[in-house]
């Protein structure tokens, strides 16, 4: 009997000193970092309290080596940093749902995933960033990422023994976590001493929430099929119809999704071009390829400006029109991606 008071005290001190370590009054302030991934550079955001700090790494991602990875770990230090991922490694699309999808909007959403993609389902990872309801309907933002680019970037960190960072999709804010990548366990908690002894009372603190919560999502599961068994079978064959439609233009659009976006053209030709040049016309063909018309004076110096610019592969002029005030309309195409 005083073997059992013995341990019930411990026990009873043990939870006491796990939910201390749980108060966020008597933990350190955690510094806010964050990484932005862009085209041309990386920059480093932290904030400890009020004072913001940027660090810019002109250097991209993919040409990160030790030595960067070492500065980037030294200003991320014990932090958990969040990463946004710009344009192009994310893109982003919009869809309208029914407005009783209000209540599993995910659900709605990954029915209708094939069908809004650029690429197959299967290589993509997806997060909601915005929803709004207008007229009755869901209008829901979406931000899509390729999974292989995610599963890079985790590898990268991990094999220079930097934290996974939080990826997420820049919006407005602090940006959009993915969530298929952002269960990374809790951070901060040393689970050494307190790590057993915290998930056995919130285990036995849980059974009753956890039975009444597995019998709402029968309940649920059961009216979803119920509703779904309810609809038209010519409904389901048209949208399959339409489902296929939609497969082979996006096989169509594929390579439209590999290529930098129309803001980064515009920027490349803007600094490129001669300053007495201009742009007549600017297309993005069906397979990917890059095709505008200028406006030149010197042929030989805006062929020297295009053909020496890295966004712009295999430039080659396919028609030549002049002008009567001594300029020249010249048509360029890239090559096929």
């Amino acid at each position: 009997m005083p073997a059992i008071t013995g341990f019930l005290r411990w026990w009873g001190q043990e939870l006491v000193d796990t939910f201390h370590a749980l108060d966020p009054r008597k933990r350190p302030t955690a510094r806010a970092v964050r990484i932005l991934i862009e085209p041309d550079c990386v920059a480093v955001e932290r904030r400890q309290g009020d004072e913001p700090e940027r660090f810019v790494e002109t250097c991209p991602f993919d040409s990160f080596g030790a030595a960067e990875f070492a500065d980037l770990g030294a200003l991320i230090q014990d932090a958990r940093p969040r990463l946004l991922l710009l344009v192009p490694d994310i893109f982003t699309t919009s869809v309208v749902l029914p407005l009783a999808a209000r209540s599993r909007i995910d659900a709605a959403v990954a029915l209708q995933i094939g069908e809004i993609a650029p690429l197959r389902p299967e290589h993509l990872i997806w997060t909601i960033v915005d929803r709004e309801i207008r007229d009755d309907q869901i209008h829901v933002r979406l931000a899509m990422a390729k999974k292989e680019r995610i599963e890079t970037i985790i590898d990268r960190f991990a094999a220079h023994d930097l934290p996974t960072p939080l990826i997420c999709a820049a919006d407005d804010g602090e940006g959009t976590p993915f969530p298929q990548v952002g269960a990374f366990g809790w951070g901060g908690l040393d689970f050494g001493r307190h790590g057993l002894l915290l998930i056995s009372a919130l285990l036995l603190g849980s059974i009753p929430l956890t039975t009444f919560t597995g019998s709402a999502i029968l309940n649920v599961r059961a009216a979803w099929r119920a509703e779904a068994l309810e609809q038209p079978v010519r409904e389901i064959r048209s949208a399959e119809h339409l489902a296929k439609r939609l497969e082979e233009r996006r096989r169509l659009l594929e390579p439209l999704y590999r290529q930098p976006p129309v803001a980064t053209i515009l920027n490349e030709l803007a600094r490129k071009l001669p300053p007495d040049d201009w742009i007549r016309s600017i297309e993005r063909k069906p397979d990917g390829r890059l095709a505008l018309t200028v406006v030149a004076g010197d042929e030989a110096a805006l062929d020297t400006a295009l053909r020496s610019s890295k966004r712009l592969p295999g430039m080659r002029v396919s028609d030549r029109t002049p002008n009567g005030d001594k300029t020249v309309d010249l048509t360029y195409v890239t090559d096929t991606p």
